[in-house]
């Protein structure tokens, strides 16, 4: 009987020692032959132990898997076998059994699947992450915000991925950026104010989608931060949203970094991303901007009309004609008599709302909603998000509009712009919205306000609210594992015997400890090629081989259990 010992270990980033890159076996090739079975491995997410019996064999032997006290018998047959081991439960024990019936002679591969033993945690798998940094952007988008210095690598959106959502960020292990941010919402949030550890927001959450895409590089309604970057700590720092606030007893950023280096998964991925796992506030920014800016959306039957579209004033094939006549009046400015009142021409959206990513031009000032959350005035906010994505497929909006969460419905900020309010105090009014220094007056009718609606409904995707590379990673008790790899390495159990095969030349250097060994080598037919008798490491030259797939077999005299058995390929 000859037994081989297999173990089947989770790898992080640990170089099999029995690799041997020069050789590239085929679904045909297999690495290992006993009797007249060869075996082999595929390593990998999808990890199998292939078992091809020779044509000689095909009707002789048998194939069983058992678990371990041979008790349980997995599946049993004749013939080429392929056992997928991430079948297997994690750390348990099996055997595979080919048995060869008329004389009851077999042997048996041990396998254990030590895949990490997660206990139904989520895992991150940074060797199979989503693509964050490649993602197919439409040919008329012709805008990208993303700083030379900070490009979008899926490692880093996934650490980004992670802060975005982890509720360790916040001082009482409650708030997270996605917890005002929410994907369902189009990253937005329903409520008027969010929640934060004390108390609520000043100003209404805004919606993240497509921020890459935008002209504007100044970030949150007031435009106070200078970049993307800059914004993603700030609400860490707000002493209402998060708590670190380094000021009247709350917690600093540097309290929080000491926090986040005791978690685990922070050691593997910064590491991953930065090289080594040193956390500073700049890298926190990078790596929430990156995922920032990965969430996009450009599936809209928008989309799908300017894709076949020269341009955003042709009319769009996937579209109705209530729908064309919509985005005509959107694209087209209005004319106006004195005083402000329209009288021709379209509504002049697209002045401040650009296609194709309908975002808010840089040069807005604010658009006549002033009132502040609890009350009073306030003038500065010259920023929205883009207007694509606000709407639900029904038409009703995913969030309240404007800085104050006022506007709870489309129709009610259409009825805004159809007339804008002349505000006491307001010297910070868009000009566009006061042709000749009146407030505008739109004169909007019933048609119009329906060909509008029928437009802006087309800007909404699909995706971006359900997939999951943006989604929380985090279980609801906030459990995580990060894994360098899932992939599965295959090291033979051996004692004292490891065998390097040098890429570069053509030696194999065999490692022994002090004993007695047998070195084998044969050829594909199991003919005896050479044998020695070695009592210490040696180095074995392949040239002395004809060209050919040689079987290397070294036993320990001593213990013939013993043994390790590795193709080799002369050239």
């Amino acid at each position: 009987m000859r037994i081989t010992y297999i173990t089947l270990i989770l790898s992080v980033l640990t170089i099999s020692l029995y690799a041997h890159p020069e050789i590239s076996f085929s679904s045909q090739d297999y690495d290992t032959k006993t009797a007249d079975v060869w075996y082999t491995f595929n390593s990998g997410t999808n990890a199998q132990l292939n078992l091809k019996l020779s044509s000689t064999a095909m009707s002789q032997f048998e194939i069983m898997v058992f678990d371990a006290s041979l008790d349980t018998e997995l599946f049993c047959g004749a013939g080429d076998k392929s056992l997928a081991l991430t079948d297997l439960s994690p750390n348990t024990d099996y055997c595979v059994q080919v048995t060869k019936p008329v004389s009851e002679n077999h042997f048996n591969i041990n396998l254990r699947n030590a895949a990490a033993e997660t206990n139904g945690d989520p895992v991150i798998y940074l060797d199979a992450l989503p693509n964050y940094a490649n993602q197919p952007v439409p040919n008329y988008i012709n805008r990208d915000n993303t700083p030379p210095d900070n490009p979008i690598t899926d490692l880093g959106a996934t650490l980004g991925r992670v802060l975005f959502y982890d509720k360790n960020l916040s001082t009482n292990n409650t708030i997270s950026c996605g917890s005002c941010h929410l994907q369902e919402f189009a990253f937005g949030d329903p409520a008027i104010a969010s929640v934060g550890v004390n108390g609520t927001t000043g100003r209404h959450g805004m919606r993240l989608v497509n921020a890459r895409f935008a002209a504007e590089m100044r970030f949150f309604w007031d435009e106070r931060a200078n970049t993307l970057e800059a914004q993603t700590t700030q609400p860490i720092q707000d002493h209402a949203e998060m708590g670190y606030s380094g000021q009247n007893g709350d917690p600093s950023f540097a309290d929080l970094i000491v926090k986040l280096e005791a978690i685990d998964y922070y050691q593997t991925l910064f590491t991953a991303v930065y090289g080594d796992p040193t956390i500073t506030e700049d890298r926190v920014q990078r790596a929430i901007a990156q995922f920032v800016r990965s969430i996009q959306s450009f599936d809209s039957r928008y989309d799908e009309g300017r894709a076949m579209a020269p341009n955003d004033g042709a009319p769009f094939m996937n579209f109705t004609g209530q729908e064309n006549a919509g985005k005509n009046l959107f694209l087209a400015p209005p004319q106006f008599a004195p005083g402000g009142q329209r009288t021709g021409g379209g509504l002049g959206c697209a002045g401040c709302h650009q296609p194709p990513a309908f975002d808010i031009d840089p040069n807005s000032r604010n658009n006549g909603v002033v009132n502040a959350i609890g009350g009073g005035l306030d003038l500065l906010n010259t920023r929205s998000p883009t207007l694509r994505d606000m709407l639900q497929p029904d038409g009703t909006a995913h969030t309240p509009f404007m800085h104050n969460g006022a506007l709870a419905t489309l129709d009610v900020v259409i009825n805004h712009y159809n007339m804008i309010p002349n505000v006491p105090g307001n010297n910070n009014l868009d000009n566009r919205l006061r042709p000749g220094g009146a407030t505008q007056v739109l004169n909007i009718t019933p048609q119009e306000r329906g060909e509008l609606t029928a437009f802006l409904n087309t800007l909404s995707g699909i995706n971006v609210y359900t997939d999951p590379k943006w989604s929380d990673p985090f279980d609801e008790n906030g459990n995580l594992i990060v894994l360098e790899t899932n992939a599965t390495e295959v090291l033979m159990e051996t004692s004292g015997i490891s065998i390097f095969v040098n890429p570069t030349s053509s030696d194999v250097h065999i490692v022994l400890e002090s004993g007695s060994y047998t070195v084998k080598v044969l050829d594909e037919n199991e003919n005896e090629f050479q044998t020695l008798t070695v009592n210490n490491s040696l180095v074995y030259d392949l040239c002395q081989l004809p060209a050919g797939l040689f079987f290397l077999e070294i036993v320990d005299l001593n213990n013939p259990d013993n043994r390790l058995q590795r193709i080799i390929k002369a050239e």
